[in-house]
């Protein structure tokens, strides 16, 4: 049975100077290919969608930096997602989800005007509600921890935690927070992440019909204030759900 408390191992250097270089270069293709990709695409007769293909690009080169940062400090390629407790978390790959989403598409919005020579070429808007949502993912990762702990504090040892970082997998994102449930689907999560691939999915669609343009980008595609709603309510669900023991307490073995 995993136990509520992970003992303290010292932990082995995994950063390399490979990943430095690794980040830097990805950082360097960022701005290459979204200010490259764009002007030079229009010349090419198959390049229907340039800046389309260049913000795909660009989504791919952060995701790709995350990997590589996680995997420096980890020794894991999905390390950017593993917690304190060594489980993958759901509240960490939906922020990532929506950091590499809009700044993906704010960059390459931003970039193709470069590229196409526009007056306010940085001028590109992102509505509030975005700002909303992203602030909405962002207080949940924060608040995550805050949930489990004053979990913690009622029932000690109610909350699981793995003893290697190596441990965790990807059914994390689907099981149970406690010890008692930790081999149970949580419905909750299930629920959270199928809202989450949607509203993202849908968004990127948005996205890439505002990058099928030829002229300068003014603004980001904005959400509707029904699925800001439904966001606000799925992440209160899902960190009362984290707060509030829901199984028996812990026994020994």
């Amino acid at each position: 049975m995993a136990t509520a408390a992970v003992p303290y191992t010292e932990a082995q250097p995994q950063w390399r100077s490979s990943h430095t270089f690794g980040i830097i270069g990805l950082v360097a293709a960022l701005g290459v290919i979204g200010v490259w990709l764009p002007r030079a695409g229009e010349k090419m007769a198959y390049f229907d969608n340039p800046t389309l293909v260049a913000w795909l690009a660009i989504a791919v080169l952060m995701t790709l930096v995350g990997v590589v940062a996680g995997h420096g400090v980890t020794g894991l390629a999905r390390g950017v997602l593993i917690d304190d407790r060594h489980r993958l978390s759901l509240s960490r790959l939906q922020m990532l989800l929506w950091t590499v989403l809009v700044l993906s598409g704010w960059m390459a919005a931003a970039l193709s005007n470069i590229g196409r020579g526009a007056a306010t070429p940085l001028d590109v808007a992102v509505p509030s509600e975005l700002w909303l949502a992203m602030g909405i993912s962002t207080a949940s990762l924060v608040a995550s921890p805050v949930a489990l702990a004053y979990k913690q504090s009622k029932r000690p040892g109610q909350v699981e935690s793995l003893p290697l970082q190596e441990d965790s997998g990807w059914a994390d994102l689907f099981r149970g927070e406690e010890v008692t449930d930790s081999h149970h689907l949580d419905l909750g999560k299930v629920q959270m992440l199928l809202f989450t691939v949607v509203v993202i999915l849908a968004y990127a669609l948005a996205l890439g019909d505002l990058f099928s343009a030829k002229e300068a980008f003014a603004t980001l595609p904005a959400l509707d204030d029904a699925v800001v709603s439904l966001l606000v309510i799925s992440h209160a669900g899902y960190l009362a759900k984290k707060a509030v023991p829901t199984g028996p307490p812990p026994t020994g073995d």
